[in-house]
């Protein structure tokens, strides 16, 4: 009775503990202890069990998940790609309707139209076109430099002081002044010229003028390089010794011995035969000739002033005149403008060989109308300066009193024919150039009405020309 009671009393103490436990009050250290000992366990097989995450609800829920999100996914990737595509122009914004896809969303399954892109070949680009030389040369011509007349005009005083030579130029033109002063600084460098104008204009007056610059002691010698017959062209610029072909009786200095020391002046270069250029290429570059029927070669010490009124690097495009000489001679270059570009010399020209005249022919003629000077003025001179010397030589020697009338010019000027307005013809039949044109724009400032006085002609007509060369 007394060990049903103890057990039960255990029993009791046990349920007891199990509440205390349930409410959280913890039963002493001893007879917790006691007490199982009693029942015969450990403490450790009264801990309360570990809860464990249940597998099958994680797994399920990841499945639930799964499909949306990777649905989810999908839809935005698609969006993106199409909004992409649209976007670059890779697909037409018309679409198919393709009934026949099925989706699963959220483990259901049901069919809905989904829009289908039609893919679009992308339209050919033009080709982009190269920009036109006409184009190039107009901004070329906006941004032409201009001239301080007063500057170039201070500085040529003391250039032609230095060099009286400058002063055989006589000129008003501002573009004729500056190149005066170019052609003075250059000749203080150890390098060679080229001049290129039209016939009559004066470039063996600016090689002159070069030469003296130059300061060198030794000679001028000019040569015409077109009036030298072939048989004769290395005799003439490098010598010959006696005996050296028939007729050679004696030895003979070429033209580039004589101008030891000095200058060389080959003008009409571009008149040379092609054949000939050759010989000339090693006597300019390193300055070594050799006399015909000779073995000798001979040394020079010469400044070359190249002349033409051609032009050379069209030239050597249309394979008449050697690319290698091009390049030898491609020195400092000086443009002489022709007369009919620049009109303020016409008058102090005329003026210049009308004295020059008047004391040869033992006159004294001194003034001219201005109808006379206007028509001179009006003319085109193919002929440049040269032309006017000769007009001018004539008129003294035909002229009756003390000043030149218009009665006076010569035939050619009296059979001019007057061109209507409107026209960009000009009395003598000939047409305004651009670069007449070009050149009055610039000087007047784009002012066409003065430019039409000027020349002539109708403002209109310069309105046209001016559009037509892209000014």
């Amino acid at each position: 009775m007394e060990q049903q009671e103890s057990g039960r009393g255990a029993e009791n103490s046990v349920s007891s503990t199990s509440q205390h436990t349930e409410t959280k009050y913890e039963i002493p250290k001893g007879l917790k202890q006691k007490t199982l000992y009693q029942e015969g366990r450990q403490p450790e097989q009264l801990a309360p069990p570990k809860k464990h995450k249940q597998e099958g609800n994680f797994a399920e829920t990841i499945s639930k998940l799964f499909l949306p999100l990777t649905a989810l996914i999908a839809g935005i990737v698609s969006v993106l790609s199409l909004k992409w595509l649209f976007k670059n122009k890779k697909i037409e914004p018309n679409i198919n309707i393709n009934p026949n896809i099925n989706f699963t969303l959220g483990g259901a399954s049901r069919t809905e139209p989904v829009e289908v892109p039609r893919y679009r070949e992308p339209k050919p680009q033009p080709p982009q076109k190269k920009p036109e030389k006409k184009s190039i040369i107009k901004k070329v011509i906006i941004r032409r430099p201009t001239f301080n007349k007063e500057e170039i005009k201070e500085k040529l005083g003391e250039l032609e002081e230095k060099y009286p030579a400058l002063k055989q130029i006589v000129t008003q033109d501002i573009r004729m002044m500056d190149l005066k002063c170019q052609l003075a600084e250059t000749a203080g460098y150890d390098t060679d010229a080229l001049i290129i104008g039209e016939t009559g204009t004066g470039k063996e007056l600016f090689a002159r003028a070069f030469h003296e610059a130059t300061g060198r002691k030794g000679s001028f010698v000019p040569v015409n390089c077109g009036a030298i017959p072939k048989d004769l062209f290395e005799s003439e610029l490098f010598g010959h010794v006696k005996g050296a072909f028939t007729g050679a009786v004696n030895d003979k200095a070429g033209a580039f011995l004589q101008a030891d020391g000095g200058t060389l002046f080959l003008d009409e270069l571009g008149e040379m035969p092609l054949d000939l250029q050759s010989k000339m290429l090693r006597a300019i570059e390193y300055r070594e000739i050799r006399p015909v029927g000779s073995e000798e070669i001979h040394e020079v010490d010469v400044r070359i002033v190249f002349a033409t009124n051609r032009n050379l690097q069209q030239e050597v495009e249309e394979k008449t005149f050697r690319k290698d000489l091009y390049f030898r001679i491609n020195s400092p270059c000086f443009h002489i403008p022709p007369l009919r570009e620049r009109h303020d010399d016409i008058p102090i020209l005329a003026y210049m060989f009308m004295m020059i005249f008047s004391e040869r022919f033992n006159k004294t003629i001194d003034k001219m109308t201005s109808e006379c000077i206007s028509r001179l003025k009006n003319h085109r001179w193919e002929g440049n300066v040269r032309e006017l010397m000769k007009v001018m030589e004539m008129m003294i020697m035909t002229a009756d009193g003390p000043i030149l009338k218009e009665k006076d010019l010569p035939e050619s000027f009296q059979t001019e024919v007057q061109i209507a307005v409107g026209s960009d013809i000009l009395a003598d039949g000939s047409k305004i150039s651009d670069d007449e044109i070009r050149y009055w724009m610039d000087k007047l400032e784009g002012n066409k009405s003065q430019v039409a006085k000027e020349l002539k002609v109708s403002r209109k007509t310069i309105q046209r020309r001016c559009k037509e060369i892209g000014l």
